[in-house]
């Protein structure tokens, strides 16, 4: 993973998670895996001490619906397995027009206006982290280490590089559209980073100029 530009001063972070928890979310999907139990050899860790962050200990997880596959239900629990205390939130395609109607109203045409389903979830990955804070990762990511020994207490912004290739043709030929580019399948930002309201503001324009 690769910060992205200086820290931010706490004075840009104009949003603070809300105390409002996804716990019965999370329950209703988690009665779906009955008895199961993490993968053989995925290691149990004390919760770390409640070090101050300017990126919360949130973790945002979505799918179209509570009917998670067995794969990516195991795929979730090292999520949980390897973050003690952290803020697990799950969302299905409801849960996540219906946090779009209320946080966001400014983009709900757009949201709507997308044509497939990977197009809003990618859309309302950005938004969620936006306004809320903490970490997106895909149901069918694992996790192999706990995310508070790498999360600076002055980190806003933490990504990857997707590709990062010499030149405009090695581009072409692997099919990606630019040379370097990020990976929005797991990151983590502070609440209101300003990053991710420049790249929601550009997706709904995008759909407003179609």
């Amino acid at each position: 993973m690769h910060l992205l530009g200086p820290s931010l001063g706490t004075g840009l972070l104009g949003a603070r998670p809300s105390p409002a928890s996804r716990s019965a979310d999370l329950a209703r999907l988690l009665s779906l895996s009955g008895d199961l139990e993490p993968e053989e050899g995925v290691p149990r860790v004390p919760a770390m001490p409640s070090a101050p962050k300017l990126i919360p200990r949130i973790l945002h997880q979505t799918y179209k619906s509570a009917d998670v596959p067995q794969s990516a239900r195991r795929l979730m629990l090292s999520w949980r397995t390897l973050h003690p205390g952290w803020d697990i939130r799950f969302y299905d395609d409801q849960d996540c027009l219906d946090f779009v109607r209320r946080e966001f109203p400014e983009y709900l045409a757009a949201y709507r206006g997308l044509e497939r389903d990977v197009q809003r979830s990618d859309f309302f990955r950005y938004m969620v982290v936006l306004r809320l804070g903490g970490v997106y990762a895909d149901i069918d990511t694992e996790a192999r280490q706990p995310l508070d020994g790498l999360l600076a207490s002055s980190d806003t912004l933490v990504v990857g590089w997707e590709s990062d290739f010499p030149d405009a043709q090695t581009t072409v030929d692997s099919w990606y559209v630019r040379p370097r580019q990020v990976l929005q399948w797991v990151f983590a930002a502070a609440p209101g980073h300003p990053a991710l309201r420049a790249a929601c503001d550009r997706i709904a324009a995008g759909v407003a100029t179609r």
